[in-house]
């Protein structure tokens, strides 16, 4: 039981930041009547989501988003579209491959440190 005080809550930091770097909100309330609680409010930032339909065409506005996010930042990654659109990487590289097949784009240089084009 010693130090239990110490390492209860030590967790919540790191809470904090893995939720809020997601796009999501925190916040913590303390309260101490009729007993000490603490209250973990997460609250997930609606994020507009694509929908593909199920017979695996890529979607003109998903497209759209890539190639606006290449125009904006050539250096762009993969994880970081995949969290601006709200999507899982899979889908990003899956509509990277269609993009680059339709010759909409192309990669230049090596996987890490190169960049992207808008053909």
């Amino acid at each position: 039981m010693i130090n239990l005080g110490e390492r209860a809550g030590s967790g919540l930091p790191k809470i904090c930041q893995g939720w809020e770097s997601t796009g999501g909100t925190l916040s913590l309330y303390d309260t101490f009547e009729p007993y000490d609680q603490t209250r973990l409010e997460m609250i997930w930032q609606d994020v507009e989501k694509e929908k593909t339909d199920m017979s695996g065409k890529m979607s003109g506005k998903m497209s759209g988003k890539i190639l606006d996010a290449v125009i904006e930042n050539e250096y762009v990654t993969i994880p970081e579209l995949a969290r601006q659109m709200g999507v899982s990487e899979r889908t990003i590289e899956r509509n990277i491959q269609k993009l680059q097949a339709g010759n909409k784009l192309r990669r230049i240089g090596a996987a890490r440190g190169g960049r992207w084009e808008v053909i």
